[in-house]
Order: structure tokens, then sequence, then C-alpha cells
């Protein structure tokens, strides 16, 4: 078994990742200002969200802006992935990365996809480049000892990101439903989401959230708490296949808009 785990990271850490796009995406220019916050919902375990991330934070650095991108990830990852970040990005820093609790768990959920891992790898070559890219980890392993929700603790962790640069664009990537900014899912009206704490804590900063829109496809999704649920699906469409947007709209179902990404690809566990 740690055989077999030690020759899949080095075989992953062969593995050239592409440079992330940094073309203009038609509409996201007005969400990417300076000292404002972008929510985007994800259906976990798809290459194309990370890689919306990218894009957009190298369309921050282009600008000569500063950066903060913050995931749905355990703060107790913190130490590794710093390191990571700060590393050369060679086979050993990669594998490091890997062997930790997070990516090695035997539940792999999406959030520890081998796009998760280029996002990552992205982030790690912007800093190379000068560019003042932070990285905020939301998430917990542990349930907050004050009893907070994890949505609140989330929404907290994300607010002192914010409020230690205040002018920076903070990009935050979530489970579609954390990412809302109003009360309610459609699964329960009290429901309250990480991006409704933070407008709640934050009225005057510029605050949206994108919804993910996809025309089918398919997802790395977990279907029960067992390791067993997790597998690559087929998923039904709810955008289109007329290229990469924004599709800004009235605020509705705890959304400003849509990030379309076309069709969808499951994304792999890194560490597999």
């Amino acid at each position: 078994m740690i055989r077999s785990f030690a020759l899949a990271v080095l075989l992953l850490g062969l593995v050239a990742f592409p440079a992330a796009a940094c073309d203009p995406v038609d509409g996201l220019a007005p969400f990417l200002e300076p000292g404002s916050v972008l929510l985007l919902g994800e259906m976990h375990g798809t290459a194309e969200s990370p890689a919306f991330v990218s894009q957009a934070a190298c369309l921050v650095h282009k600008a000569g802006h500063a950066v903060t991108v913050a995931l749905e990830v355990p703060v107790q990852e913190e130490p590794l992935i710093t390191a990571y970040l700060s590393s050369p990005g060679g086979e050993k820093d990669r594998a490091a990365l890997l062997a930790g609790p997070f990516w090695a768990d035997r539940y792999q959920d999406g959030r520890r996809s081998r796009a998760m891992l280029a996002l990552l790898e992205d982030l790690r070559n912007l800093r190379r480049q000068g560019s003042p890219v932070r990285l905020v980890l939301l998430d917990s392993t542990v349930p907050p000892a004050d009893g907070r929700s994890r949505d609140r603790f989330m929404a907290d962790n994300l607010k002192a990101a914010v409020d230690a640069a205040p002018r920076d664009v903070v990009i935050s990537l979530t489970g579609n439903l954390h990412s809302r900014v109003t009360l309610g899912s459609p699964w329960n009206p009290k429901y309250e989401p990480m991006g409704y704490f933070l407008t709640q804590a934050e009225p005057k900063r510029k605050i949206a959230a994108l919804d993910v829109a996809y025309s089918g496809g398919t997802a790395w999704t977990c279907d029960s708490g067992e390791p067993a649920g997790c597998k690559a699906r087929e998923l039904g469409g709810k955008g289109d296949d007329k290229g990469v947007r924004v599709i800004p709209h009235p605020l509705k179902d705890g959304f400003n808009g849509v990030y379309n990404v076309g069709k969808l690809t499951a994304s792999l566990p890194a560490a597999q």
C-alpha cells in the first residue's frame, strides 16, 4: 500500500502541469477590483472550477494587483501547503504535500483533486514571478470548540484574511452551498452560508457570489460518507458551450450571477 502510494506520487510528480490560462474572461473584470471579494461556488471534483480560479488569479497579477485565494481546505494543512508554495515544486516537494492527512485521506472527495493540486502549483508559480499571492485555508478537520457552525467558522477565517489585506482581490472557492450570500438553500430555508455571514460582517465591502454553470460532463463526486461512494459521475447541464465567461444577474438564490465553464471534466484524486 505504501509502495503503491509512493509510486503514484512519483508518477504524478513527473507530469508537467500546464501554465494557468491568463486570457481575459468576458464579464469577469468588474469582479476583480482591489478590495473586492469574489465567492465562487463549485461542484467539487472538476477540472474547470480550480482552473477558473487560476485564470482569475493570473488576471489579477497581470493587472498589477495583489490577490488572496481562499480554499475549502482544513487549516491543519497550512504548514504543508505553505512549505510547498515556498518550494521549487519538485518531486520531493509534491510528495511531501500529498503525504499529508488531507490529501492521503481514504475519503477522497473532490477537494483533494489533481485540479486542486494544479491550482496550488499555479499559485506557487505566480509567487515565483513576484506576485503578492496569499493563500488562506478556511475549513477544519475538527468542529470549533466554541460551537460555531462550519460555515461561520469558514466565514470568520475569510473575514480575517480580508481584514489582513484590505486592498487585495480576494477569490474564494468553495462548494456552492457555502458561497451563497443570502440565507437559505434549496433544501433548508434557514441554512446560514459562509457568504451570508461574510456579508453581514463586511456590509461596506464589495462582495459578489457566482455559481458555476456548465453544459454537462463528469465530476468526481461522493454520494455517501464512505470512501467507496466517491467516483466519477455523469452530470446534467445548467449552462452552455458558448465559451468561458461570467454572466451577471440580479441577486437570486444567493448568487449575483454565474461563471460558465462549458462541459465539466472529472478530476481524480491527486494522491492516486
